[in-house]
């Protein structure tokens, strides 16, 4: 700003930012909101945007005082000619970020401080702009007695003075011809959809800023605690070999796996173990945490007496499933295997899929008595009556109780234990008939020894056995992995119609946010359409401007690829945001342009003086914002990769939209009159003075 203010008029501006920041803080500890990641990220959000109504009633008022008039007259003139667009500018902002106030399910919960800082700090910004900050630039020049020569001998330097004459003449250029210019605006945007879809993947939560990771195995059911403690040694062993500059300490759980102590999936068994690796912060050392699990991975290969080892990350951000989950849902535990089986050859075929298991746990085996009803009935029994005296046998039977003072403790008489082992007592089994004579269980059954099933899983109410997988994002995203396999497998549902497919962990999530960002962003759209109808009336403009919304993207596109980013949940949620502050700088056009034509100057010089006139405020403010946001963006003076995304898209977006709004939208709208112009003729209606 002090390139292109006086440094009084600067400092001014400047100093509306404690003040909204403080007052936004206020209110925080009121509503409590709490200052975590996520309400100081949208703090961050902000920040470029506090001085944005600042800088342009600063900038009005710095126009007055060169013209001639005493700070007074400058700052009652100044600020009150932009007070329309300063309100509409703010609420255009606000009301993009209102949608993600309704978002539902953990990522609706997750994000809520953002939309709620940003409201807060933009309200408090708005209420100093415009009634702190005029009255401090009136008294300004108080010891010169209203003497503006002091102004015009601190005019800045000729430096933007340049840049204003040559964006004149470009963009007269650019109004001479302005269906080129449209065509190219056009173009630019279509071709950033293509590349955005083609050549940038989407990944929920990009495995990035990752300090800790879990490696679990199984040792064989039945295995003891301190069995498994010896087995799950050497796979300590190879942790404990990390670099130190790496490994910061791991601990070992056995007879448990879970994520957290209130994991609602949580497994228990003797036979289970994890151990969870805290590495060293990711900027401190030079392998990513996916490298580091990969050169384990190469390292465990298999160790004699676990199964099933794997490795999950524990990623920044609300919990969401698993990059592969494919559950099968039905009633036998037979053909779910086989259609698991299946999955999982598949996935084995896809390159930088890993990871690959089922979480089907035989158990121990079992004994099952399979009844000859026909023998049995002619035996005067019946499968029940077999049933209750199996359950006898095995359970026990209450047979009487003993009172221990004021206690009745119950006896129970069942099988001695080396009976309950022995298939052989089991068959000679003896069963009373309805006649009361003593029948063996061999004589009217036989008995299978079967494995059992340690648990038995259930999905809406049937029996699920899910197939889960890791993904590794330097080859392939989860998205394409499940793209393969629901192409692959697409007939088992005529084949097996009983059995039912559902793609879960990060592929459901994400049709889930990305359908909720889908809705908040037409929300979105359609408030700031109505906030701008309102502002000014004219249905062209308000069309011409909301082209600065998938403008935007044409930055963001060219960021994301320069930056080598995949779009992600954050990315997405930046760009809904974005879409209430890309539409600022024409809102300030646009109300110049109608305060000129009401003057009487035609329509062109109108669109060519007022975004002559308007260029240093625009310049300001997208710069402000940009720069605001890039110690995020680029990781300056601190990196947190998991809240990147959102910074790099509004960073890109808003610079990429600042030539549309100076070049494109001009045309637009001098095409949208022109055009509009042969119409009203046609019906002898009023015309636009071109």
């Amino acid at each position: 700003m002090l390139l292109t203010l006086n440094w009084r008029v600067a400092v001014g501006a400047i100093m509306g930012m404690p003040v909204a920041i403080l007052s936004t803080l206020a209110a925080m500890h009121y509503l409590g909101i709490s200052i975590n990641l996520i309400s100081l990220f949208g703090l961050i959000i902000v920040l470029g945007m506090l001085v944005d109504e600042d800088v342009v009633i600063a900038e009005n008022i710095a126009r007055y005082l060169e013209a001639g008039y005493s700070p007074t007259e400058a700052a009652i003139k100044g600020a009150s000619e932009v007070t329309t667009a300063i309100i509409s500018t703010v609420l255009t902002t606000i009301v993009a970020f209102i949608p993600l106030l309704f978002m539902t399910g953990i990522f609706g919960k997750f994000i809520q401080d953002i939309p709620k800082t940003v409201m807060l700090t933009l309200a408090a910004s708005l209420l100093e702009a415009l009634i702190i900050l005029p009255s401090h630039l009136a008294h300004l020049n108080h010891n010169r007695k209203n003497n503006p020569e002091g102004f015009k001998k601190h005019k800045p330097n000729h430096f933007f003075e340049k840049i204003r004459n040559l964006y004149g003449r470009s963009l007269k250029a650019c109004l001479s011809h302005p269906w080129v210019t449209t065509f190219t605006a056009l173009g630019l945007t279509g071709l950033s959809f293509f590349l955005a879809i083609a050549f940038i993947p989407f990944i929920l939560f990009p495995a990035k800023g990752i300090e800790s990771f879990f490696v679990r195995a199984q040792a064989n059911m039945g295995t003891s605690l301190e069995g498994t403690e010896t087995l799950v040694k050497p796979l300590e062993d190879f942790i404990a070999q990390l670099p130190k500059e790496e490994l910061d300490h791991y601990v070992t759980q056995i007879g448990i796996s879970q994520n957290d102590p209130n994991d609602p999936f949580t497994d228990r068994g003797s036979h289970l173990a994890q151990i969870q690796v805290f590495l060293t912060p990711e900027a401190a050392r030079i392998r990513m945490a996916d490298e580091i699990m990969d050169s384990l991975r190469g390292k465990v290969g298999t160790i004699p007496g676990l199964k099933n080892i794997t490795f999950d990350t524990v990623n920044p951000g609300p919990p969401v499933g698993k990059p592969v989950a494919v559950r099968i849902r039905g009633d036998d535990f037979s053909v779910m295997e086989t259609l698991g089986e299946k999955f999982k050859q598949a996935l084995v075929q896809i390159p930088g899929a890993k990871d690959i298991k089922d979480d089907y746990e035989p158990g121990k085996n079992e004994l099952r008595v399979i009844v000859d009803q026909q023998i049995a009935a002619q035996a005067g029994l019946t499968v029940n009556d077999v049933g209750e005296t199996v359950r006898k046998a095995f359970e026990g039977i209450e047979a009487t109780t003993i009172r221990k003072t004021d206690d009745e403790i119950g006896v129970v008489v069942r099988f001695p234990e080396e009976f309950r082992k022995d298939k052989h007592f089991l068959e000679e089994l003896l069963i009373t008939n309805s006649k009361g004579n003593l029948i063996p269980l061999s004589r009217i059954s036989h008995i299978e020894e079967t494995p059992g099933i340690d648990v038995i899983r259930h999905l809406d109410r049937k029996r699920v056995l899910t197939v889960t997988a890791n993904v590794d994002e330097s080859i392939t995203t989860s998205t394409r992995v499940n793209d393969a396999l629901k192409n692959e497998f697409g007939y088992l549902a005529t084949q097996y119609p009983s059995y039912s497919i559902r793609y879960g962990g990060e592929d459901e999530d994400t049709q889930e946010s990305m359908q909720s960002l889908y809705h908040a962003l037409i929300a979105a759209a359609l408030m700031i359409f109505m906030v701008l109808l309102l502002t000014f009336g004219k249905l062209t403009q308000t069309l011409v401007l909301m082209m600065t919304i998938p403008f935007g993207l044409v930055g963001i596109v060219f960021g994301f690829m320069l930056s080598n980013e995949p779009f992600s949940f954050l990315s997405m949620l930046g760009m809904v945001g974005l879409a209430g502050v890309v539409v600022d700088g024409g809102t300030l056009l646009f109300t110049f342009v109608n305060q000129l034509q009401t003057e009487g100057t035609p329509l062109k010089d109108s669109i060519q003086q007022a975004c002559e006139i308007r260029l240093r405020p625009i310049f300001l403010t997208t710069l402000s914002t940009v720069v605001g946001v890039i110690p995020v963006a680029y990781g300056l003076g601190g990196n947190d990769p998991f809240i990147r995304p959102m910074a790099l898209a509004m960073n890109w977006g808003l610079a990429g939209s600042m030539f549309f709004t100076l070049y494109a939208i001009p045309c637009m709208y001098y095409l949208a009159e022109k055009n509009l112009n042969k119409i009203k003729k046609m019906f002898g209606w009023e015309l636009v003075k071109e």
